[in-house]
């Protein structure tokens, strides 16, 4: 008999540990993004088995998505992989053997004008690298990203082309341009309401990199070691997250999807951008976060950038990169008049003249035209007609003196802003932001024993990194590494 208490007293307690383990191994994860599926796959391979993930789209990747049109692979969302030093992405794939998957590319350094007045390779390589240095000098600055650029920019211009009429014309023209290439990085409406500068903020190292396959292939390579696709359910978008005394002990999270499906953990890693969060944060939330979370999803700024792929019937543009257009006022003013079709800026000024970038896609029949600013919500949405039409209109405005200008057949677009699950591309430094406020978006709401209940990853809740994807892959390692620890 005493045996048998014995046997059973054992079984009990190898019961009871296994109760708390599988309850300990409770994750939920909201969104199948980067920080998503690198936090999931972090887990499994640290042994956790009771994994899931809830993506409201019915994929996978997040704000990396690749898409095959024509037979060409194109990235509608993230692109590249910036810099080999201190960027987790290319350290990845060299950990894995795996850095065939990218390719160099190469960008277009050559600057064309509206009046067709030639700029020369030369002058060309100039302009870009006063536009690299205006933004590199900015530290310290208390001023607005628009402020400060314009007042830097203007002060080497007129002192480098003060004997040159031509050359002073043409750069001060491409200011415009100038405000383009800076939110084509920041995301933002407009450079006036961004900061300067962050301190805290990395910038990239080395060369970029395309992906030969598109950047979803890096989930293919984040994932092979796991069965994570048995861990995803698609198509659930999360309405509310409730925690705390309102539970029990051992399901002191229940994650609510707008289905009315109901998912119980022990803990939550959300990885839902700040534009979903600045939207739905006060609804989302049961009991509401705390006043300091709250103020920093306000702060940091968040925004969107907008890509068009044109497709050709043939590549008339040979062996270029691709092309920067610079406009002067007057050509502004009469493009507006001659194309009078779709939306304006607040200047009054038509879409068009919004056109400042646009990369060739290599070893295809497809030009990346990309757009910033204020007009991407509507532009977004904009009838394909007349945006294959204003395309057309500014590559012959610019360039019909020197190539034969095909019509776009087809046209392939983002639409980041609009779509209620991103609500725009990636965060950027507000002039409300402060040093405090992402440390502040991911500290994780804890229990009373100080353990995360809701953990926070993401490119935003990146100090160094926010905006990229190598970010957001930290911020997944940063969030699974809490929990593992934890365990141990």
């Amino acid at each position: 008999m005493v045996k048998f208490d014995f046997i059973f007293a054992v079984f009990l307690l190898v019961s009871r540990i296994k109760i708390a383990r599988c309850m300990d191994d409770a994750v939920v994860i909201i969104g199948a993004g980067a920080s998503g599926m690198t936090a999931a796959s972090a887990l499994l391979e640290a042994g956790y088995q009771d994994v899931l993930v809830l993506e409201a789209e019915p994929r996978i990747g997040g704000r990396i998505h690749t898409v095959v049109s024509n037979g060409t692979k194109l990235d509608l969302g993230a692109q590249w992989c910036d810099g080999q030093k201190s960027n987790i992405v290319y350290e990845k794939l060299s950990e894995w053997n795996l850095l065939e998957m990218l390719r160099r590319d190469h960008f277009p350094k050559q600057f064309y004008h509206s009046d067709r007045r030639n700029i020369s390779y030369e002058f060309s390589g100039e302009l870009a690298g006063i536009f690299r240095d205006a933004e590199g000098e900015l530290r310290d600055s208390t001023k607005n990203l628009g402020d400060a650029l314009q007042e830097r920019y203007t002060q080497v211009i007129n002192t480098k082309y003060n004997k040159s009429q031509e050359k002073l014309r043409i750069s001060r023209d491409a200011l415009s341009y100038l405000s383009h290439l800076v939110l084509r990085t920041r995301g933002a409406a407009s450079w006036s309401v961004a900061a300067a500068y962050d301190p805290d903020y990395y910038n990239k190292q080395g060369f970029a990199y395309g992906w030969k396959d598109g950047f979803s292939s890096f989930f293919d390579a984040l994932t092979r070691k796991h069965r994570i696709n048995d861990k995803i359910l698609l198509g659930k978008r999360v309405a509310k997250i409730v925690y705390g005394d309102a539970l029990t002990k051992n399901v002191p999270v229940k994650v609510i999807c707008s289905d009315n499906s109901v998912y119980p953990a022990k803990r939550v890693i959300v990885t839902s951008s700040l534009g979903v969060l600045k939207e739905n944060v006060e609804s989302m939330f049961e009991p509401p976060v705390n006043a300091s979370k709250l103020t920093a999803i306000g702060n940091i700024g968040y925004g969107a950038v907008l890509k068009v792929f044109a497709s050709f019937e043939a590549n008339w543009w040979g062996n270029s990169p691709g092309f920067n257009f610079i406009w002067s006022d007057k050509d502004k003013a009469d493009a507006t008049i001659k194309f009078p079709f779709g939306p304006k800026n607040s200047k009054g000024e038509s879409w068009i003249t919004e056109h400042f970038h646009i990369f060739a896609v290599p070893d295809s029949k497809v030009l990346l035209v990309w757009y910033t600013g204020e007009l991407v919500p509507i532009i977004e949405k904009m009838d394909q007609e007349i945006l294959k039409d204003g395309i057309y209109f500014t590559l012959n405005l610019f360039l019909g003196h020197l190539f034969d200008v095909l019509k776009p057949i087809t046209i392939l677009r983002s639409n980041w802003k609009s779509n209620p699950n991103f609500r725009g591309t990636n965060s950027f430094a507000s002039l409300k932001t402060t040093d405090q406020d992402r440390r502040n978006l991911q500290e994780p709401i804890v229990n009373s024993l100080g353990e995360p209940l809701i953990q926070f990853a993401g490119e935003a809740t990146s100090i160094h990194r926010y905006s990229s994807v190598q970010g957001a892959v930290e911020s997944g390692y940063r969030e699974a590494d809490r929990l593992i620890k934890l365990r141990k």
